[in-house]
């Protein structure tokens, strides 16, 4: 049987490899929780270091101001995952919108994974 389709939207890609991959829904379910916060991008990012089998899909620079922003409370405030911090804030940190972008990426780049195995391609 025939099943390569030579174009499909992102979100049928999405919905394709979600269904294939537990972790993969629960991370694009989160990051389709409205609204969004850094600790539920915190989550999603637990959720693609725990599948990722390298570092590829960014940079140790994007990983390091990522995870510092999202810890700190002087970068998000109340809604840092911690409430008090022993390291400097970050010199550069990293806005909710530049950490929903970030986390977006790497989505996307999980999703293709997922329906390049998915067609053979992986």
């Amino acid at each position: 049987e025939f099943r390569r389709v030579l174009f499909r939207s992102k979100a049928e890609k999405a919905m394709a490899a979600a269904e294939a991959d537990h972790n993969l829904r629960r991370a694009l379910r989160i990051f389709s929780q409205c609204p969004r916060t850094i600790g539920k991008l915190y989550k999603i990012y637990e959720l693609t270091q725990q599948h990722l089998k390298s570092d590829s899909w960014s940079s140790s620079r994007q990983r390091g101001r990522f995870t510092h922003s999202a810890n700190h409370p002087e970068a998000h405030g109340e809604d840092a995952r911690h409430a008090v911090s022993n390291q400097q804030p970050p010199a550069d940190p990293m806005s909710l919108s530049n950490s929903e972008c970030f986390i977006g990426e790497i989505l996307e780049r999980w999703v293709d994974e997922v329906w390049g195995g998915l067609q053979g391609d992986g």
